[in-house]
């Protein structure tokens, strides 16, 4: 998967096609995103698929808004990201949560690597019928209130996923 994370500011012609939410338990998403207590109740790691003619919402759960941890946004941006690759969509526009004690930077930090770790895939060795089956561009535009804060975590968090795939690729390789 070829990734690429920018601020919503960036995104130059038509809306991306689809959208990024999150929500914690004890918050129902209401309006176009309205769905069942049966279908998403927001638990932590839980991801529902939306689709609505040529878009489609990925609702991210995070869990009770009391007991949220940074590692529980990390899970659910990699869950997002996951369930944004299977659908036909190309860019998303990620609406960041409102999470306690944390700032948009680090909010923004979390998203990528969590979303860049989630989406690896050790390819060097597949042959290119199923390297091409498996690439697809997706792009994330992370939607927030500071330009600033949300491209400098948008900047460290894609370093850090992006170190974190390089160890990896080194393990999968052979002695």
């Amino acid at each position: 998967v070829i990734l690429q994370m920018k601020y919503s500011g960036a995104k130059q012609g038509a809306a991306p096609a689809g959208q990024v939410k999150f929500f914690f338990q004890s918050q129902a998403p209401a309006g176009e995103d309205a769905v069942s207590k049966e279908e998403f109740e927001g638990k932590a790691g839980e991801v529902t698929v939306l689709r609505q003619a040529s878009k489609a919402t990925v609702l991210a759960g995070m869990g009770k808004k009391d007991e949220f941890e940074p590692e529980k946004l990390r899970l659910a941006s990699g869950m997002a990201a996951l369930a944004a690759r299977r659908t036909s969509a190309k860019d998303f526009l990620v609406k960041l949560p409102n999470c306690p004690f944390l700032s948009e930077a680090v909010t923004a930090r979390i998203f990528c690597e969590g979303a860049g770790i989630a989406l690896y895939d050790f390819s060097k060795f597949k042959t290119k019928e199923e390297d091409s089956a498996l690439e697809k561009e997706l792009s994330f535009f992370l939607e927030g209130t500071d330009e600033l804060e949300i491209a400098e975590g948008i900047r460290t968090g894609t370093i850090m996923a992006e170190s974190a795939n390089f160890a990896r690729d080194i393990a999968n390789e052979p002695p």
